[in-house]
């Protein structure tokens, strides 16, 4: 087990490239810049030639007077599943959970619950299966396209009929689809300000999203945008592909211009992104709710299901206490 000294340039290149084959973005070393307000460390296993089998970033919130709330997203991050390396990472995450006090540690792995190894079920996490969108961090339920072997014609063309239709009609009633940085924020932003009032969700501060686009290179992290034929910002998206992933992030919508099918566009521009860069993987992100048909919700779910992926369920998070008390507390004030 190593922790990884984060000033040395040569291991974190080592672990960013291990993570980009293995993992997703929220383990790389980057998220962490991005999570600012979280401390951060990176525990590394490797084998008997010194190269790295396993390893986790692990984001360390400091509560006063508490201690500190210790959390690995979608970690861990292993090249085969081991038990040894898993229990390599997990001494590293008690040394440090001493180290900052932590009262708790938990992780939310990019597994369904049919996935979980053995030595995760009977290591005594707490585990809440089927846990409500409200009790975890991460949303469980995502809608996952299959990019791998597949020509970008052969994923268009099994996108339902209407879908092909509008996106088609989006690009003859003049909406383009642009690719930026953070030149594109001061039309982004706004957008994301109308959608949250208007969907009723909170809304990061813009520093936030700076934050990302200036962590991420540009390969990495971009922000499309949809304009109308008069060149009016009317949706737009946050996106992220790192190794096989590539992850719809965060997205925004103008409650004009519906008639010109935005979204529609938007969504396959950024699948051709994916798939140009190598991803095997596409992921339109949360569909809590999927199963309800009167919920609010739903409606996330409905318009992602045309374009012809699959609903994964991951099992959650898993939860170590450290000190009962002091958890207890921290519950009963979030």
């Amino acid at each position: 087990m190593e922790i990884a000294d984060k000033n040395n340039e040569k291991v974190i290149a080592e672990y960013e490239d291990f993570v980009r084959e293995n993992g997703c973005f929220m383990q790389s070393f980057r998220w962490a810049k991005v999570k600012c307000n979280w401390e951060s460390e990176i525990i590394l296993s490797r084998d008997e030639n010194g190269e790295i089998v396993g390893g986790c970033l692990l984001l360390i919130r400091k509560i006063p007077v508490l201690g500190s709330l210790m959390y690995s997203p979608r970690g861990f991050v292993m090249r085969n599943s081991s038990s040894e390396v898993y229990s390599d990472i997990m001494s590293g995450i008690d040394i440090l959970a001493k180290k900052y006090r932590a009262f708790k540690f938990f992780f939310d792995p990019l597994l369904t619950e049919d996935e979980i190894p053995d030595y995760i079920k009977n290591a005594g996490f707490i585990h809440e299966k089927n846990a409500p969108r409200k009790a975890t961090i991460q949303v469980r339920e995502n809608y996952i396209l299959n990019l791998e072997n597949r020509l970008c014609e052969d994923v268009f063309g099994e996108f339902k009929s209407d879908y092909r239709c509008r996106i088609r009609k989006a690009e003859k009633r003049g909406v383009r689809c642009e690719i930026g940085g953070e030149n594109a924020l001061s039309d982004f932003y706004p957008l994301l300000l109308e959608t949250g009032r208007r969907d009723g969700f909170s809304v990061r501060k813009r520093e936030y999203f700076e934050r990302m686009l200036k962590s991420f290179t540009a390969d990495e992290c971009r922000i499309f945008l949809c304009r109308n034929a008069d060149g009016v910002p009317i949706s737009g998206a946050v996106a992220v592909r790192f190794g096989k992933f590539a992850h719809y992030v965060y997205g925004a919508s103008s409650g004009k211009f519906r008639e010109l099918y935005p979204n529609y566009l938007m969504q396959w521009e950024m699948i051709k992104w994916a798939k140009n860069g190598g991803c095997k993987i596409y992921d339109f992100g949360g569909i809590p709710h999927y199963k309800e048909e009167n919920h609010p919700a739903y409606g996330l779910y409905r318009f992602k299901r045309g374009f012809g992926g699959e609903v994964v369920e991951y099992a959650g998070e898993f939860s170590k206490l450290y000190n009962k008390i002091p958890a207890i507390i921290f519950s009963r004030l979030i």
